[in-house]
């Protein structure tokens, strides 16, 4: 009798439009059609929220003109006492109804989510100090934990809780658990787990509350109860029995006349196979078990006429292809006789199913994306998405953001959290970085003023040697930056752009924000989570009220609601603790813009169908998710508490899947083969799928009818391109540098292309954006010690000249607002040059009658296309006493000097050419000059002399003349500043941060090297 009131879906057709029908058609519950009047009266209970807008629409569609009463329709576990009593209090004994509705509303309310973890996540800390002492062999079992460790064990832990409610699993039998033969660190896992769930049940009692799945087991038992002592109608649809406290509804539901279960994928074929937990039928067969039932008792539902797809022959075809296929690798053994039946009979083994097998992921989400799109073409036609893959779905939504069909994007990444998130780690890094990043973010009201500020201390303090090392030094770096710009020190046009006003909001914002975000800096020690949020709330505030962002940070509201004295922590686990709950609550858009299509997660699309069914992610580790081992309990274990196998998720996912791809007229299954550079592994039930379609011959029928790999390859490439040319810039002679440094020449030399992107552009690159130091800074300050030092001693020696020297590197420094905490090495480096110089110097100065240090010089030429001017400025010029002169530059690569005094660079020829000519301020022309490289490494050796490779004479005169014909070639408008890699310039080339804008890579991919000069 009982199975007269239990009915199936058909494999192949749509439930929520079968199960509409049916409630139209009355008789799985009141034996007639209904009266409209009588629809308000029925409750329908469904497993998702999902559901439940889709059989209003699917009621309202098949009623007549489109109109009619609806039933309660309801989410199994969401019970409401008040609802409650309004469903069946009326149609029962009012005492009793009345007596129902006190123990509904005397039951206790539940823990958030968020409260319980972080409630867990304390005891998990307070568990884990009672076992650091636990030693074995004099070696640490166990070792401290962090907070967000903590965090996350307590996420397993509330799992694990709720998964034994759900099954009626008793964890209190854990306390019972033989551990004798588990390993040392298992034994402390267990002992963790228990004292955990011990101070638990402590805390619940203490608290008044209950964990949300006991809670909705008090209230659906009371629920029962109402459906058992009323006469109301009642539809249990689409439910597996997975919650055990969801069968003693039905069975309260199946004990009343006017009452139906309607099972959703239940397959008819019987199989020993069920047994198993992987089998898509497990859960079914044992809920009909409970029943004591057999699956061919139970009476199918009549099917709605289908708008598209096979016919009634072929889609239980494909059901029963599918039945086959995903049976566990043990019953595999009954395929022979099926592949037989295959092999005799005509036709695809599957009709509408498709296996595509994309190279990629990028691959597969293309082409799904096509797919949908293609699927909108046909007028009506829906389309859907289903896959657990967060990643694939942003793929696809990006791939269909070019048709505007992509929809928003998932999570709230500029959102209060994340802002909230991105302030404690700031406060806890102490990284101007950080500041930057957080005001980048800024959405308040004065969004676009404190973006424009990330971009001046970007600029003037992130991208420059003063750069601070904490975020208390960002207001006197940028003072530092707006002194550089008056002195003339930054040459940089980006600097000189920002005025003074500029400035000065930036260096107000930012000591505000450091201002604001004083209440959590100012806390130096570990303190109760209640107090790091106050003082997060009070930052929060403080950047609120300088139109930082608007609006509340759920997860801080929540924590605030939430949070436990017990769990202590410091700022930087305070700022990991957070980031971990604001991921926790990330919310995440499913929906894209068009209202035929359809981007499903598995859970969400259970009785769900669309005209078009794509079912992606199909790897396994993916769909289905690997099972693995329980973080917590053995498989012994979990038997012993009562709970399922962790394969019986693999069940419910393999029924989830056998159902979708069975109902839909038209099922693609695809998997991408690599996925972020490794090879993948099919899921199962894919690999099932074709080793049976290729048992019988026909594994061709899988591939689809359309090359959706070939069009998306094609719509994705991009079309043919011509190698590009070399820029060949020829700017007017009068755009044309007429003055140069020497240093600028050398790089005429080595590359034209350089001079005219820094010299007729105007650009000049900046520093790269987290570089702290580099080889220029390490140049600057070393000139800058060395040059303070002749001229504080520019005779004379001090008798610690080591000292003093270092003494000069520490003060210029502090000058140039530069960290040496930045490059830990260069002081050490630096001192051990500075006893070299020391012990050197005094050679050098023997003969010396006069000691200049950097001196600035300059030389005109009168050339057919006017004058042109060379600059230098020398390190340092000695005269001797027979009135040679000896020029220095200093260099802090011993290899950048061997390769300048090998190849005949001409900075330094040319600097004896201005000396020669006298262009040198104090110093009278006609002397011959020395020329030589001081090496300062600091290494090994620490100094060194290196020496040109020619005679100096004779360098002068080539740099003369080289320099010469370099300005005349270019005094011709018809001479490109072409680029160019000279072997004797390689490693400058190499270096040029200009290659980019002359798009090297596009064109010297056909150039062969031997076109290069090497002149």
């Amino acid at each position: 009798m009982l199975a007269r009131r239990i009915f199936k879906c058909p494999m192949h057709a749509p439930f929520i439009s079968t199960l509409a029908a049916a409630v139209l058609d009355g008789a799985i519950w009141i034996g007639r059609p209904p009266e409209q009047h009588e629809l308000p009266g029925l409750t329908v209970y469904l497993p998702t929220q999902a559901a439940i807008e889709p059989l209003k629409l699917a009621l309202l569609a098949q009623s007549p003109n489109g109109a009619t009463f609806l039933p309660r329709i309801r989410v199994l576990g969401d019970a409401d006492p008040l609802e409650l009593f309004a469903a069946y209090g009326t149609r029962m004994d009012a005492a009793a109804a009345l007596e129902l509705l006190e123990n509904a509303l005397a039951v206790p309310p539940a823990f958030d989510e968020l409260e319980r973890r972080v409630q867990l996540a304390a005891l998990v800390m307070n568990a884990s100090q009672s076992l650091l002492g636990t030693r074995l062999a004099h070696e640490p079992l166990y070792t401290p934990i962090t907070p967000a460790s903590a965090f996350a064990m307590a996420g397993q832990i509330a799992t694990l809780i709720g998964e034994a409610h759900e099954t009626g699993a008793d964890l209190a039998r854990i306390g019972q658990l033989d551990s004798s033969r588990a390993s040392g660190s298992e034994q402390l896992s267990l002992q963790l787990l228990r004292n955990v769930l011990r101070g638990w049940q402590a805390h619940k009692a203490e608290a008044g509350k209950l964990d949300s799945e006991e809670r909705r087991n008090r209230l659906m038992a009371i629920e029962a109860e109402f459906i058992r002592q009323s006469d109301a109608p009642v539809i249990v649809a689409g439910s597996t029995g997975s919650v055990a406290v969801t069968v003693g509804l039905m069975e309260a539901a199946l004990s009343r006349p006017h009452a139906a279960l309607v099972l959703y994928g239940l397959d008819d074929a019987e199989t020993a196979a069920e047994s198993h937990p992987e089998h898509p039928q497990h859960g079914l067969k044992l809920l009909l078990a409970r029943f004591d039932i057999r699956g061919g008792a139970v009476f199918p539902l009549s099917a709605p006429e289908l708008n598209a797809g096979p016919g009634g022959e072929d889609a239980e075809r494909r059901a029963r292809f599918l039945s086959v296929a995903l049976r566990p690798a043990p019953a595999t053994a009954g395929w022979a006789p099926y592949i037989e039946t295959l092999r005799r009979d005509a036709g695809s083994p599957a009709p509408g199913l498709s296996v595509v097998e994309a190279g990629t992921v990028q691959d597969e989400a293309a082409a799904i994306a096509l797919i949908l799109r293609e699927c909108l073409e046909t007028p009506c036609q829906t389309a859907a998405l289903v896959t657990p893959s967060e990643s694939l779905i942003a793929r696809v939504r990006h791939a269909l953001a070019q048709w505007g069909l992509g929809g928003g994007t998932s999570g709230d990444a500029g959102g209060p959290d994340s802002l909230a998130a991105r302030a404690i780690s700031c406060a806890a890094s102490g990284k101007p970085d950080d500041l930057v990043e957080l005001l980048r973010q800024a959405q308040g009201e004065g969004a676009s003023r404190l973006r424009h500020a990330a971009e001046v201390i970007d600029l003037g303090v992130l991208r420059q040697m003063w750069r601070p090392v904490s975020l208390a030094g960002v207001p006197a770096a940028l003072s530092r930056a707006e002194h550089a710009i008056s002195s003339g020190e930054a040459r940089h046009q980006a600097m000189k752009r920002v005025g003074a006003a500029e400035w000065d909001a930036a260096r107000s914002l930012a000591a505000r924000v450091i201002e604001a975000l004083a209440p959590l800096t100012a806390m130096t020690k570990r303190a109760p989570l209640p107090d790091w949020l106050a003082a997060h709330r009070a930052a929060l505030e403080q950047l609120v009220g300088l139109g930082l962002f608007h609006g509340e940070s759920a997860a801080l509201a929540a924590l605030e609601q939430a949070a436990a004295r017990s769990f202590a922590l410091d700022l930087t686990e305070y700022a990991e603790f957070f980031a971990q709950v604001a991921v926790a609550r990330r919310s995440r858009a499913s929906e894209p813009t068009h209202p035929r299509l359809f981007i499903w997660k598995p859970l969400d699309a259970r009785l769900l169908s669309a005209d078009v069914m794509v079912l992606a992610g199909l790897n396994e580790g993916c769909w289905p998710q690997m099972s693995g081992p329980d973080p917590w309990l053995s498989r012994n274990d979990r038997k012993f508490v009562d709970l399922p196998p962790a394969e019986r998720r693999i069940g419910r996912s393999a029924h989830d899947f056998m159902a979708l791809a069975a109902s839909a007229p038209r099922v693609i299954l695809t998997r991408a083969k690599k996925e972020n550079g490794s090879l993948t592994r099919p899921s199962r039930w894919i690999s099932r799928l074709q080793a049976l379609a290729s048992g019988a011959g026909k594994l061709e029928a899988l591939r689809p009818a359309q090359p959706w790999l070939d069009w998306a390859a094609a719509h994705r490439a991009p079309g043919k391109a011509e190698p590009a040319a070399r820029p060949q810039p020829r700017p007017p002679l009068a755009a044309r540098p007429r003055r140069l440094s020497v240093t600028a020449i050398e790089s005429w030399f080595a590359n034209p292309y350089a001079i005219y992107a820094r010299h007729i552009l105007g650009l000049d690159p900046l520093r790269l954006p987290g570089e702290t130091s580099d080889a220029r800074d390490k140049g600057i300050l070393y000139h800058a010690a060395l040059h303070g030092f002749f001229e504080a001693f520019p005779r004379e020696l001090p008798e610690d000249a080591a000292a003093s020297l270092l003494g000069k590197l520490d003060r210029a420094a502090e000058e140039l607002g530069f960290d040496l905490g930045n490059a830990p090495f260069w002081r050490p480096r630096f001192a051990r040059f500075a006893e070299w110089f020391a012990d050197s110097e005094a050679t050098r100065r023997a003969d010396a009658g006069m000691l200049k240090s950097e001196v600035g010089g300059k030389l005109r030429f009168e050339t057919p296309g006017g004058p042109f001017e060379i600059t230098a400025r020398a390190d340092r010029i000695d005269r001797l006493g027979d009135g040679r002169l000896q020029i220095y530059d200093f260099k802090t690569s011993t290899n950048a000097a061997k390769v300048s005094a090998a190849r005949g660079a001409p900075q330094l020829a040319l600097e004896g050419l201005l000396a020669k000519e006298g262009a040198f301020a104090g110093i009278p022309a006609g002397a011959s000059a020395e020329m030589f490289y001081i090496v300062a490494t600091g290494g090994e050796p620490p100094g060194e002399i290196v020496t040109l490779k020619v005679p100096c004479a004779e360098a002068i005169e080539a740099a003369r003349t080289g320099t010469l014909k370099q300005i005349v070639r270019f005094d011709s408008e018809a001479t490109p500043y072409a680029y160019e890699t000279r072997a004797i310039f390689r490693e400058k080339a190499e270096n040029d941060p200009f290659a980019h804008l002359a798009r090297v890579r596009e064109w010297s991919a056909e150039a062969d090297d031997s076109e290069a000069s090497d002149e």
